[in-house]
């Protein structure tokens, strides 16, 4: 999050204009920021509106004179903004969804306390840590749902779930991430490309067959200097990566589950018997147990005994390093998950988003 400076402050500032400027001022304002865009404040400093120089082009085809202060007829007052508490997350995916590169930051109040780079976000905190997206499976519990959308792609809120795991990781400061990719490859391989319009470099683990969640990490090119975050391509999430990361450095694991707990009720009264003679009755308790989110922290060490080409579920890494009594670490994972593998949940995230 970058700093913010008072509502005072930023109306001196280059990409800032008030209502009763003119046009030129306007230009003015885009040339000297630099970001394509300017900010229009009221008299006490609230953003009512922003004009890029494309809307200044347009004004100008229609007759609008450079001196003329015709801000307010011409801006556009339905901009996006976000509050001081918006995360990174949050604001990329509205760059995204709005296609722009600049975001304000407003107060409670509705002045402008500072803007958002796209830029400055995908920046931020650059890691050495690869990642790997398995986006490979067929989707066989959607039916026929998948029959022609790889699982990854289905969209929720008109973006592919693949496309925000791939912002997710890149606004963490991952730079280079591995897509393994079977069922349906050439429809994900066309959407992302080389990955530069997402701010990261994106290569793809071709599976000539099914390799599982695990298998695929055998089709690295190389095998990686630093911890290696591993998800599966059907998750919404807003993990903390870096916590991540560091919650596996600091622990000193050799491999990390992110984990969170799962309520079940059981639709019976639960009766607890003891040599034949009842003890207590429960009605429709709730069961609460730590479950895997399908997201991985593996160190190289551990990854050099994923077998070579073969259908391994990560499952089968998490087990043998436990067999070999390494450390194996359970990250509690906070904030949103869904698993839309499963139908219910992908209605679910579809209906709440």
């Amino acid at each position: 999050m970058q700093n913010y400076e008072t509502g005072e402050n930023l109306a001196s500032r280059s990409f800032c204009v008030g209502l009763d400027q003119t046009l030129f001022d306007c230009v003015k304002a885009i040339d000297l920021s630099g970001q394509g865009i300017a900010f229009v404040l009221d008299e006490s400093q609230k953003l009512v509106g922003c004009l890029t120089d494309g809307d200044i082009r347009r004004a100008i085809i229609r007759g609008e004179p450079l001196e003329s202060r015709t801000i307010s007829r011409i801006m556009n007052s339905n901009f996006v903004s976000v509050s001081v508490q918006a995360g990174s997350n949050e604001i990329l995916d509205l760059m995204r969804l709005n296609s722009v590169q600049v975001i304000p930051v407003v107060d409670q109040d509705g002045r402008l306390v500072g803007i958002h780079q796209w830029t400055e976000l995908i920046g931020r905190d650059k890691k050495e840590n690869w990642a790997v997206i398995m986006a490979g499976g067929k989707g066989s519990r959607l039916g026929s749902i998948t029959a022609r959308t790889p699982k990854p792609m289905l969209t929720i809120g008109g973006k592919p779930i693949l496309e925000r795991l791939v912002i997710h990781l890149a606004s963490y400061g991952i730079g280079r991430i591995f897509i393994a990719v079977n069922h349906l490859s050439e429809v994900i391989e066309e959407y992302f490309e080389d990955g530069a319009k997402f701010g990261c470099d994106i290569e793809y683990l071709r599976e000539t067959k099914p390799l599982n969640t695990g298998g695929a990490l055998s089709l690295l090119p190389e095998t990686p200097e630093h911890d290696l975050v591993v998800m599966n391509g059907d998750l919404v999430t807003q993990i903390d990566v870096t916590q991540f990361i560091q919650f596996q450095k600091t622990k000193n694991c050799d491999l990390t589950v992110a984990i969170r707990t799962h309520s079940t009720e059981v639709p019976y009264g639960v009766v607890d018997v003891k040599e034949g003679l009842i003890q207590g009755v429960s009605e429709k308790p709730r069961i609460s147990q730590l479950i895997n989110c399908g997201m991985y922290v593996v160190s190289p060490k551990a990854l050099e005994l994923m077998p070579d080409n073969e259908n391994t579920p990560i499952t089968w890494l998490v087990e043998k390093c436990l067999q070999k009594q390494w450390k194996v670490g359970g990250y509690l994972a906070e904030g949103e998950w869904i698993d839309i593998g499963d139908p219910s949940q992908l209605r679910k995230a579809r209906k709440d988003d």
